[in-house]
């Protein structure tokens, strides 16, 4: 994509194509400062990481308890709430918020490239489930960290308080409406 500052800026130039957006969270997801930067400055990566969140929707695999996700439409649902509610907590505990919201969205969502590596659970047994969730979910949160952290300047331990908050927040939200 040819795309300098001004181009970006104006809204003028070519949209990216979706292996183009697809390849930078793939880089991204390896911790590629270049990729996070590239997808937080570039608003025109926004409907194809938005296509791409809605397809990671809809891939299956088996969770902790052995049964298959996504069952229904009313957990991608509550996917989706629960993800807005992650960003829009991130976005609450960083300062200086004007114009951070859609690039923190665009940066979150393109983690949910990650959604292609789960299929491999259906080839893995229940005891190598219990190690294969922490550990994606970890690498999920550590990319948390990496984003925050780069986006507003903190240090990796003030940006860990800010994700880690964030995301017992989302976790116990759900058990309030219970």
């Amino acid at each position: 994509m040819k795309a300098g500052r001004g181009a970006i800026r104006t809204g003028r130039g070519d949209l990216p194509n979706p292996i183009e957006t697809i390849g930078m969270s793939f880089k991204l997801l390896f911790f590629n400062e270049r990729a996070l930067m590239a997808l937080m400055l570039n608003r025109k990566h926004t409907f194809n990481i938005c296509f791409m969140y809605g397809v990671s929707l809809v891939i299956p695999f088996i969770s902790l308890d052995g049964k298959i996700h996504p069952a229904d439409f009313g957990q991608i649902v509550e996917s989706v709430i629960l993800t807005f509610i992650f960003i829009g907590l991130i976005y609450i505990y960083l300062p200086k918020k004007k114009g951070v919201f859609m690039a923190t969205m665009r940066v979150i969502l393109s983690f949910e490239a990650m959604s292609v590596f789960l299929p491999i659970t259906f080839a893995l047994n229940t005891e190598m489930l219990g190690y294969f969730h922490p550990m994606f979910l970890a690498w999920y949160l550590s990319l948390s960290i990496f984003a925050v952290s780069k986006i507003k300047g903190y240090g990796y331990i003030l940006s860990g308080f800010v994700v880690f908050a964030a995301f017992m927040v989302t976790v116990l939200f759900p058990s309030f409406f219970i």
